[in-house]
């Protein structure tokens, strides 16, 4: 039984008008709140963005609830912010050794915990010898910051100022695999068609891409998600391809990070990972020489479900996580 009924008890939103904005009938809306109708796939990814979710809270499958997404269609909030919603609490930016500028993120409430739990004041216990963190942010990161370059850390709410724009998780997931349409300029049904979205959407994501090129004249979509950009103490960065390798060597690095105990002599000698090339080389990068990694979380988490499908099932892992029913289409 999914759970749209009471995820809209919580909004300011009438039947009429998200019928009207979801291009259907009140009718409709009705028989999906009772659950005596499937809600298409296409309508899932409209609703978790007109209500502020994810496509996992209208099913019922998390217990973590999330909020803070931007809605493209709509801008709604829930008032009462209770303390079991994950929701947006704003932005932290890092200030490192070799660089003048600063790298600023969008970030939750639950990466708030990490920061402050990594950053230890002079007189709290040891609770971690491996110099590094990892955090998720909302533009589809997850960074992992070695804390012997961190020169500042600065974290600020929104009511101080505003963080950087970010998008919701199903707006990610499309462009993330944009890759798989076979022309540079597809058209609104062949988008629609591939990633089983609706055409507003199509067309909110179409507007998005054609805003990034815009903004650069070297950005590349494949690049930006899926590659891993690794910034060194020299203030030069390097990208690379997150192959089965890297991703391995990502995942040893973020268990580490996030359980003291699964190894711990981490701290100890120079550690490295590796990128395999299928031409026969392999590049070493040593960790000792990086300020900061940023690996596109979407990637990230579909290579982990590909690698151990069981993931799927742990729904609150990240909001990241590939849709049950998408996975095998990767």
């Amino acid at each position: 039984m999914n759970k749209l009924k009471q995820i809209l008890q919580g909004r300011n939103l009438s039947e009429a008008t998200l019928a009207e904005m979801l291009k259907t009938t009140i009718e409709t809306i009705q028989l999906w709140k009772k659950g005596k109708t499937q809600i298409p796939a296409a309508s899932l990814k409209d609703l978790a963005i007109i209500l502020n979710c994810s496509v996992d809270e209208i099913m019922g499958v998390v217990e973590k609830r999330r909020s803070g997404y931007p809605s493209s269609f709509f801008a709604s909030s829930a008032k009462n912010k209770s303390m079991d919603i994950i929701y947006h609490y704003g932005g932290v930016t890092f200030h490192f050794q070799g660089f003048q500028r600063t790298f600023d993120y969008p970030i939750d409430r639950q990466s708030v915990k990490s920061i402050e739990w990594c950053l230890q004041e002079p007189t709290d216990e040891p609770v971690h010898q491996f110099s590094w963190m990892d955090i998720e942010t909302m533009n589809n990161y997850l960074i992992f910051v070695n804390l012997k370059a961190l020169k500042i850390c600065y974290l600020y709410t929104d009511a101080k100022e505003e963080s950087p724009i970010f998008y919701h998780p199903e707006i990610y997931r499309v462009l993330t695999d944009w890759d798989i349409l076979d022309e540079v300029n597809p058209k609104i049904e062949e988008i629609t068609a591939i990633f089983d979205i609706s055409e507003t959407l199509a067309k909110t994501i179409q507007s998005i891409i054609n805003e990034l090129k815009t903004q650069s004249d070297n950005w590349d979509l494949l690049e930006e998600f899926s590659y891993l950009k690794v910034y060194w103490l020299d203030g030069t960065q390097t990208s690379h391809y997150i192959d089965e390798q890297l991703y391995s060597n990502l995942d040893s690095l973020r268990n580490i990070v996030g359980d003291p105990s699964a190894y711990p002599e981490a701290h100890l000698g120079t550690r490295f990972i590796q990128e395999y090339d299928e031409g026969g080389s392999t590049t070493f990068l040593n960790l000792e020489q990086i300020a900061l990694i940023e690996v596109p979380a979407i990637k990230f988490w579909q290579m982990a479900c590909a690698s151990e499908p069981t993931l799927l099932e742990l729904r609150d892992i990240s909001p990241y996580l590939p849709l049950k029913d998408e996975q095998n289409q990767i």
